[in-house]
């Protein structure tokens, strides 16, 4: 089944590519055309040459992170060993994250692609994500970083993924509240963690 969803994703993400290559090459297409058509114009067609770099500079940037998102998130469904249908709840969540936080869509496939690694299930991941956008905007982390940090923990305890935004509000009290960071916290808690899980 893992397979399956393998070659599933890498269908979605080539067809994808492909997409996002035709309309780039469409857009570069034109901006030529329409730099021949203004040479004749002198300064304008400077203008519009410079323009059209632009936008097909700002086109291409869009399409390298789109493509980056969908690889990630592509990532987090392998990990995570999510169906059709799970992966795509989670890249809603991670596209909704993203319009809704500091963080971007990619920052959130980030985190959850940590939290795949560390057991985590789709109901787990999402439900966990609020907890640990709040801690990493408190800390001043990545997201990945954090998740990496916060899920540690909840193993090292024996702790229920469902638990992570308890611990998440834990952690952020007690860096906010002290004279560590969230990553101190992680690198003492880690002795801990390890006879613990020993």
């Amino acid at each position: 089944m893992e397979q399956n969803i393998l070659v599933k994703i890498g269908g979605d993400i080539s067809g994808l590519s492909q997409s996002l290559s035709q309309a780039g090459s469409q857009l570069s297409q034109f901006t030529r055309d329409t730099q021949a058509g203004f040479q004749a114009v002198g300064t304008a067609g400077k203008w519009i040459t410079g323009a059209g770099a632009a936008l097909a500079g700002g086109l291409g940037m869009a399409v390298k992170t789109a493509m980056n998102f969908e690889t990630q998130m592509s990532r987090v469904g392998a990990l995570s060993g999510a169906t059709d249908k799970e992966l795509t709840n989670l890249t809603d969540t991670a596209k909704h994250l993203g319009n809704t936080t500091v963080f971007s869509a990619s920052q959130a496939a980030d985190g959850m692609a940590f939290l795949a690694m560390a057991g985590y299930k789709t109901n787990d991941i999402i439900a966990a994500m609020p907890g640990l956008l709040n801690t990493a905007a408190a800390g001043q982390l990545e997201l990945g970083e954090t998740a990496d940090i916060t899920s540690n923990i909840l193993q090292g305890f024996g702790l229920q993924a469902e638990e992570t935004g308890r611990v998440a509000d834990v952690l952020t009290k007690a860096f906010t509240s002290s004279n560590v960071d969230l990553r101190m916290l992680g690198e003492q808690s880690r002795p801990v963690v390890e006879k613990l899980a020993a």
